[in-house]
C-alpha cells in the first residue's frame, strides 16, 4: 500500500493553527453580539421600569392633593370636564370657584392612558397624562378592596386608585380627605 502525497501547495484542508485562530475569531465575534443583545434587553427593561415609576409618582402627587381637597365626589355624568370619568371630584376654591377633577382611562388611545382633567364650570379643561400603557383602572378602599368609584355624597375618608400597566405591574395609590 502506498501513500500518495500531493505536491506542495496543493494540500487540501486546514492546519491546526488556522483552525484555532478561526475558532477564536468566531468566539470573539459571537461574544460581542451576545453582549450587545443582552445590553439592549436590559436597557429596554430599565427604561420600562423608569417610565412606570414616573407614572406612579406623578399620579400619586395629583391624587393625594385632589382627594385632600375634595368636598364631594362629583356625579360622573354631571361633571363639566367631560364624560367617562372613573373618579370625579369637586371642591370650591375661594379664588376661582368650583373646581372639577376627573380621572379618566382613555381607551381611545393605543395603548390606553390615564388622564386627569381639571376644570372650572366656565373654562376649558386642563389635561395631564398621568400614566401611559395602562391596562385597567379601578377604585379601592383603604383596605385595598376593589369598590365602585365614589360619587355624590360618599363619605369615605380614604380613596385609592389602582392602576395596572400593560407590563402586568399594578400600583395602588391612596388619598385621604381633609374634610367630610
Amino acid at each position: 500500500m502506498s501513500i500518495r502525497r500531493l505536491p506542495r501547495g496543493q494540500d487540501e484542508g486546514f492546519t491546526l493553527p488556522e483552525l484555532l485562530i478561526s475558532t477564536v475569531i468566531v468566539g470573539i465575534v459571537l461574544g460581542a453580539v451576545v453582549s450587545a443583545i443582552i445590553l439592549a434587553l436590559r436597557t429596554h427593561e430599565t427604561r420600562t421600569r423608569l417610565i412606570e415609576s414616573h407614572d406612579e409618582q406623578l399620579t400619586a402627587a395629583y391624587l393625594a392633593r385632589d382627594v385632600a381637597s375634595v368636598e364631594k365626589y362629583a356625579d360622573r355624568p354631571l361633571s363639566p370636564c367631560g364624560s367617562g370619568a372613573t373618579l370625579a371630584m369637586t371642591w370650591n376654591d375661594p379664588v376661582v370657584g368650583d373646581i372639577y377633577v376627573d380621572y379618566v382611562l382613555d381607551t381611545a388611545q393605543t395603548p390606553a392612558v390615564l388622564q386627569r382633567y381639571a376644570c372650572t364650570g366656565l373654562g376649558a379643561a386642563q389635561v395631564v397624562t398621568l400614566a401611559s400603557n395602562v391596562q385597567s383602572l379601578s377604585c379601592t378602599d383603604d383596605s385595598g378592596t376593589d369598590i365602585s368609584c365614589p360619587s355624590g355624597t360618599d363619605s369615605r375618608k380614604v380613596i385609592g386608585l389602582s392602576v395596572t400597566e400593560l407590563s402586568g405591574r399594578t400600583f395602588t395609590l391612596y388619598g385621604k380627605r381633609r374634610t367630610l
